[in-house]
């Protein structure tokens, strides 16, 4: 330990003298936090460094965690890492430019069960090769940072890191030592100062924003919850309704179509499956261990559903063998449940759990039991024997374990040390990601709780409850992973928390200001016209008012009388019975008047950072959404100023081809930033990052949003412009930095690429090594240089689905859902050194690449959606003079017309514009302006956003401040 702490003493004092050099030294030392922190400074392993770091995977063996990135290995906390299992795996370090290095640092992570490198080979890119064999030292409270040392004293350009062996893992307090870990830290010290290669000029991110545009925050101030009779604590069945209740809705639910369907099928189902004994799955086989969806999983998912159904077929029908039956399950689990069925770590990367692999699985399977010990714990055939067994043997060992083995009493007793109010305290209204999965940890704690008559329990899912209202819903209603599946999915969680608490007095449905009708009402103001949501994040496209998903509306029709719900009641399936992420009855069987819902115009998102442009052009509605705003969390994805279309009547560009996690090409090309309608830079994925809205109008006819960020790659800004024009998209996209990096622009549409064509895909090849994320899954043409304007045509034709069609592989996956035909037409503006890849990407799509060279570039690309009129004629350049840097975009259309798009990169450092720029023969100080001229000449419309004066033939535009003006 002491010639550690030497060496890393040694290595501050170069570090430090490095920084201050010229200047006095220091009066006293630093401490071990300070010594840190001028170490980061020249640390250019760090992406916000401009490194860009990758991760090969190079044994058969080894794996990685996709909630953790290879970027954590160097962002300056050793108790964050990359997790990771085998050997070996190799990390790349692509420097922001050739540096003189001085020294690689390396810092064991603190997490003493989990195993740390020990032999390691470093790479340099002049060919050095060097090796270290790694102490395991932990970092301490004594000694946070105890960095082991390569001396380098080099120019390089790159590092590569290959870990070759490692130390195990210990064991601590009788825990035994798990097989993934990581390394804490890798440094890579630098003597250059690195703020030349990261400053981006032209660039403010304090400057000012035009925003002209509606919000989708609701005012829900004259709403009155309708609470239901309360079920008294130890009444049952208790949790949705009373046993009195379920009665009364038996020849309701007779009498509705929908109803007797659910019936008989319920009650057909139950009596097949009591043909066949209940065998419980092996518990020496794990479930999920590499599929979340495995054959164990599926048992086990199986007979707990099988319980659920069992206990609602008693109650519907007074038949005691649907009791019998339920009863055998729940006293098989509760027998096997405390010993047979070990806790085990599976495909989940950070979780474990003993039936399932994790938790949220766990939750899912113990919720439907639950449900049915409800409706049979009163049934003659249940003994007190029995009933203590499944109490204390299953539910509430099962509620102990997925509360992370802490008991109801243990968890009451730590919450009221921190705040005896714990149980009434406000939670505030921090916004914060709130992982989707915890309502239905609280659904179990509450439901559970109920049936064991135990307040506690109970009382802990309800302060999580209020608390994941209170900071999972952002302030414009959405939920905050920024995903509509898992928006839905934890709805449907949430139902279970509120209803069943709903039945003991609590009432949830108003808290804070009705805040959990937001997340009914939200999803339709960002739905496309079709009614379905883009598949945003770890998400797939989803229906936001129609079949499972509308089951959740009974009951908020039921608490806020919002007439605006009976239309997806109406519409959706009726059943009371589970099914997987559906575990509360549907409850109304009666029509209800319905009524068409009002006021889906354009609107900003806030919370998520999502920008939409509704309107209709060419006979249909139209929708473009730009992701501006937060990562996430952990289902974000690396997507920042990705731009969403739909147009002519179905989604024609937007999220990629989603896959299970358990799918190596979600990692591989879901998640990517080249698979998405956004700049790639340099072959790498952005940063988690939240980017900013600069400009927002709806003009009617002619829209536009505009936003940037300097935070998805170091010492780059990304500023993209969007005009929606009658006929067409104008994407005015720049990218620069000071130093030279390699720029790809991709283009995805629906269809086949017409210079695809006929091309046998199995001669192409990817784009890329495995190293590169996304780019191995393109398998392209050779790139083409491109000298003028880049066309390309996506077409294809209609296609009508049956419900329950099966396809070919060989059916691409866009094909596998009905949509109208289609035709895309691409113009891209030239520049020197253009380069154009075509190729095939997972789900059969057809994706272009256009790739650029340099400091800069600026990607200006029109998009005709519309297969039955061509609007544009020609796209070109036109020169812009003027203090600041401008792109000037001529448009003349099919009709003769013109269109003039001028975009100012004005950093607006004061707050207002700076000189006027001349272009076309128009003058304008705005950040965006947009002249509209007829065949003739005249002109037809103006508008600019963020300036005060725009001037020429036929236009004269003022404003006493910058803002957004626009005149037909």
């Amino acid at each position: 330990m002491k010639k550690n702490v030497s060496v890393w003493m040694a290595v501050v004092a170069s570090v430090v003298l490095a920084a201050r050099a010229g200047g006095q030294a220091p009066s006293r030392p630093l401490s071990p936090q300070q010594q840190h922190a001028e170490i980061q400074k020249r640390n250019a392993a760090r992406i916000d460094k401009g490194c860009r770091i990758s991760l090969s995977l190079l044994g058969e063996a080894t794996g990685r965690d996709r909630t953790t990135m290879p970027s954590d290995v160097a962002d300056g906390n050793p108790h964050t890492r990359c997790v990771t299992w085998g050997v070996p795996i190799l990390y790349r370090f692509d420097l922001v430019a050739k540096l003189p290095v001085t020294q690689v640092n390396f810092i064991c992570e603190d997490y003493v069960g989990c195993p740390s490198p020990k032999e390691v080979e470093i790479r340099l890119s002049d060919g050095t090769a060097l090796k270290k064999t790694l102490d395991l030292i932990r970092p301490s409270r004594e000694n946070p940072y105890p960095r082991q040392t390569v001396e380098v004293g080099k120019e390089i350009e790159w590092v590569e890191v290959k870990i070759v062996s490692l130390h195990p893992g210990e064991t601590v307090e009788g825990r035994q030592p798990v097989n993934y870990g990581g390394i804490g830290e890798i440094e890579i010290v630098t003597s250059a100062d690195l703020t030349p290669y990261l400053t981006v000029a032209d660039f403010n991110p304090n400057a000012p924003s035009y925003i002209v545009g509606g919000t989708p925050r609701s005012d829900y101030s004259g709403i009155t919850v309708k609470m239901p009779p309360v079920i008294p604590l130890g009444v049952h069945p208790g949790i949705y309704l009373s046993r009195e209740e379920i009665v009364a809705l038996r020849p309701l639910i007779k009498a509705d179509p929908r109803g007797a369907a659910m019936l008989e099928r319920l009650f057909s189902q139950c009596d097949q499956w009591l043909q066949a004994p209940v065998v419980f799955p092996d518990p020496n086989i794990p479930a999920q261990m590499k599929d979340r969806s495995d054959a164990q999983a599926q048992a086990h998912g199986l007979l707990s559903k099988q319980a659920g159904w069992f206990g609602w077929a008693w109650q519907l029908s007074d038949d005691p063998k649907y009791a019998q039956r339920a009863r055998e399950i729940l006293v098989g689990y509760a027998k096997l449940y405390p010993n047979d069925y070990k806790e085990h770590k599976g495909v989940h990367p950070s979780d474990t759990s003993k039936v399932m692999a994790q938790r949220l699985s766990e939750a899912m399977w113990v919720l439907p039991l639950i449900q049915s010990y409800d409706m049979v714990k009163t049934a003659p055939c249940m003994t007190d024997a029995d009933r203590h067994l499944i109490e204390e043997d299953l539910i509430r060992t099962c509620l102990t374990f997925i509360n992370g083995k802490r008991s109801a009493k243990d968890e009451v007793a730590a919450r009221e040390r921190r705040d005896p109010n714990w149980r009434t305290a406000d939670p505030g209204t921090k916004r914060e990601i709130v992982g989707n999965w915890t309502n239905f940890y609280n659904a179990a704690y509450i439901q559970g709780g109920i049936c064991l008559g135990d307040r506690d329990w109970i009382d802990i899912g309800m302060d999580n409850t209020r608390m994941n209202l209170a900071r999972g819903i952002g302030d414009d209603g959405m939920w905050g992973e920024g995903a509509i599946g898992y928006h839905l999915f934890g709805r449907h969680a949430l139902v279970c928390c509120l209803e069943a608490l709903a039945r003991k007095g609590i009432d949830l449905y108003s808290f804070q200001s009705c805040r959990f009708k937001n997340l009914f009402d939200a999803p339709f103001k960002y739905a496309y016209p079709d009614g379905t949501a883009p598949g945003i994040n770890d998400s797939g496209r989803a229906s936001v008012g129609g079949s499972w998903e509308a089951m959740a509306f009974d009951f908020a029709y039921l608490r806020y009388g919002d007439g605006n719900y009976a239309r997806f009641i109406n519409a959706a399936p009726r059943q009371v019975f589970q099914s997987e992420g559906c575990y509360f009855p549907t409850v109304i069987y009666e029509k209800l008047k319905e009524r068409e819902l009002e006021g889906l115009t354009s609107l900003i998102f806030d919370s998520l950072g999502y920008a939409i442009l509704r309107g209709a052009d060419a006979g249909s509605q139209t929708y473009l959404l730009m992701d501006y705003g937060p990562h996430g969390g952990p289902h974000g994805h690396p997507d920042k100023l990705n731009l969403i279309l739909y147009a002519d009547g179905d989604e024609l560009a937007g999220e990629p081809q989603p896959y299970r996690y358990e799918d190596r090409r979600h990692a591989e090309w879901t998640r990517p930033t080249i698979a998405h309608w956004t700049v790639c830079v340099d072959q790498r994925e952005q940063a988690p990052c939240t980017g900013k809205l600069l400009v927002f109008a709806d003009g009617g006819t002619v829209k536009v949003m505009r936003g940037v960020t300097d935070k998805a790659y170091a010492g780059v800004a990304l500023d993209r412009t969007v005009v929606q024009m009658p006929g067409y998209v104008a994407d005015i996209f720049r990218a620069w930095g000071p130093v030279p990096h390699t720029y790809d622009y991709p283009l995805c549409f629906r269809g086949t690429l017409d210079c695809l064509a006929g091309v046998d895909t199995s001669t192409l090849s990817p784009m890329g090594s495995e190293s590169v994320p996304g780019y191995t899954r393109i398998r392209a043409t050779t790139g083409s240089p491109v000298a003028g304007v880049w066309k390309g045509v996506w077409r294809r034709q209609e296609a009508k689905v049956a419900q329950g069609q099966v396809f070919d592989e060989s059916v691409p996956e866009d094909d596998r859902r009905s949509h109208p035909a289609n035709e895309v037409k691409a113009f891209v503006v030239g520049e020197d050194g253009t380069t154009v890849f075509a190729g095939v990407v997972p789900g059969g799509r057809h994706q272009a690449v256009v790739r650029r060279q340099g400091k800069e570039t600026v990607f200006a690309a029109v998009i005709d959606p519309f297969r039955g009129q061509d609007a544009v004629r020609s796209v070109e350049r036109f020169a812009v003079e003027g203090p600041v840097p401008a792109f000037g975009l001529r448009v003349r259309r099919a009709d003769g017309g013109t269109d003039i798009i001028i975009v100012r990169y004005d950093p607006q450092t004061a707050g207002a514009p700076a000189g006027a720029s001349t272009g076309a023969g128009y003058s304008t100080d705005g950040l965006v302006s947009i002249v509209r001229l007829s065949r003739w000449g005249r002109v037809l419309s103006a508008g600019m956003a963020g300036g005060t004066m725009l001037t020429g033939r036929g236009v004269r535009l003022t404003s006493d401040s910058p803002a957004v003006v626009w005149k037909k």
